[in-house]
């Protein structure tokens, strides 16, 4: 009898050995597996899970004597320690949960209650250590149940508030529960204890520590891909901020530019940029303009100084607009006298052109200002104006507050022409008149005294309809 029951039962026994066995190794393979990913990475919940599943696989393996013929086979007394082992996984099992979950940002209160089980299971492991075992196992039983729940609440609380991870564990923590289920129920009679019963927390077990890698897995590509879409958004802002600030930059080099073109010619402008200094220049026709208001001192003398200055910079603000329209550099304001000149850039007739009918310009604004304000006495401001033609020499003179300027005769007797010139008139010199004389109506005034020069012939010059 004895012999018929070792034929039928070998066989059982030798798979069932040699399920035992595969089992320990798995589990021992996925808790040295993910423990180097731990020291590779870093990640304090790859460590607390491999822990965690090491303790789980030889709990187990305490169970069916595994434990005994492959881990210790020397110290058969090591093979009872399965309380001991069962207390860590729980301990490992709490810290997983806390880090992995992220509780302490997610859900506080799963927080505090998942480290309240922790310390109880460190409490209960301490109570084994010391050799009370039953009383070991009976406080673990409420609190391993009590984890589980704790599990799957706040697994479901984090999945809900987003943490795509969670779900894995969700997952990982049903089976577990129902993998302890099974086997209570086997253990108590309810069921018959025995291959699915019996084996029901093996196979739970191995099936939620392939789920937790899973979503160790899950996890870390989640803040890979966060990681990600940080740099991204970072990159993006920085990409906005240099394309402000280089927005900025253009803005306030064009400013400097536009202030640098209003202060020096073009040509003059370019030079200085791009050598740092700019050559004077000899230039063989260039029409030169000065103003000048008629009895200046005595309106200084009637007027208040605000007043003065507000007069004077809305006639040179109104002439500066003018000899813009005409592209005529100006040159300089000194107290009431107003410089401009043509043709520094071409030697075309057409700059000639532009300074007279700038003159015209500037001299019909004076008396339509004075005329729409019935302006008289101490506020009546009158403008003689020169022009003439003829060779100069331009350059920029000064390191601090620079100035680009004009020398020579033709300068001189420009400012011959603005002096023997009458209120509201612009007059030209012979030169200039012989070359717009088909453009304009001009008046011949007779010779005027100019210094190096002898007598320079006048005129006064109007529009052609006029």
């Amino acid at each position: 009898m004895k012999a018929g029951y070792l034929e039928n039962h070998i066989p059982h026994i030798g798979l069932n050995a040699s399920w035992n066995a595969a089992y320990l190794g798995f589990m021992l393979l996925m808790g040295l597996y993910n423990f180097f990913l731990f020291l590779s990475i870093r990640n304090r919940p790859y460590l607390f899970y491999s822990l965690y599943v090491i303790c789980i696989g030889i709990f187990n393996a305490n169970l069916n004597g595994t434990a005994f013929l492959y881990l210790w086979p020397a110290h058969p007394n090591w093979n009872h320690a399965e309380i001991v082992f069962s207390n860590a996984a729980g301990i490992f099992s709490q810290l997983f949960i806390l880090s992995f979950l992220d509780l302490k940002k997610y859900c506080r209160t799963c927080n505090k209650i998942i480290w309240t089980l922790a310390v109880l299971y460190i409490c209960n492991l301490l109570i084994a250590i010391l050799g009370f075992d039953k009383l070991s196992f009976m406080v673990i039983q409420p609190v391993t149940f009590s984890s589980l729940v704790m599990a799957i609440v706040a697994s479901v609380t984090v999945l809900r508030k987003g943490y795509r991870p969670a779900r894995f564990y969700v997952l990982a923590s049903g089976f577990m529960i129902l993998g302890v289920f099974v086997f209570l129920l086997g253990n108590r009679g309810v069921i018959p204890y025995g291959g699915v019963s019996e084996k029901s927390i093996q196979v739970t077990s191995l099936v939620e520590a392939l789920l937790l890698s899973f979503a160790l897995a899950d996890r870390i590509n989640t803040y890979r891909r966060e990681k990600e879409q940080l740099v991204r958004a970072q990159n993006e802002i920085l990409e906005q901020k240099v394309t402000e600030r280089t927005e900025e930059l253009n803005k306030k080099r064009q400013e400097s530019e536009e202030l640098l073109l209003n202060i020096l010619p073009a040509d003059v402008a370019a030079e200085l940029k791009e050598n740092g200094v700019a050559q004077s220049r000899n230039y063989e026709s260039v029409t030169v303009l000065f103003t000048d208001f008629k009895d200046f001192t005595s309106i200084v003398e009637k007027i208040s100084p605000e007043l003065l200055v507000a007069n004077l910079n809305e006639c040179f603000s109104a002439f500066d607009k003018i000899i813009e329209k005409y592209g005529i550099e100006k040159i300089k304001t000194i107290g009431d006298a107003y410089m401009c000149a043509g043709g520094f850039g071409s030697n075309s007739d057409d700059s000639v052109l532009n300074v007279v009918r700038a003159g015209l310009e500037i001299r019909d604004f004076i008396v339509q200002r004075n005329n729409s304000r019935n302006i008289s006495g101490r506020n009546k401001m009158d403008v003689r104006i020169g022009i003439h033609t003829g060779p100069v020499i331009a350059g920029i003179v000064g390191i601090k507050k620079f100035a680009y300027d004009i020398w020579g005769d033709t300068v001189n007797i420009a400012s011959r022409m603005e002096s023997a010139s009458d209120a509201n008139k612009v007059n030209i010199s012979g030169t200039t008149y012989e070359i717009v004389k088909d453009h304009f109506t001009a008046v011949y005034r007779g010779k005027v005294p100019a210094k190096n020069k002898g007598d320079v012939d006048m005129y006064f010059v109007e529009w052609p309809d006029e």
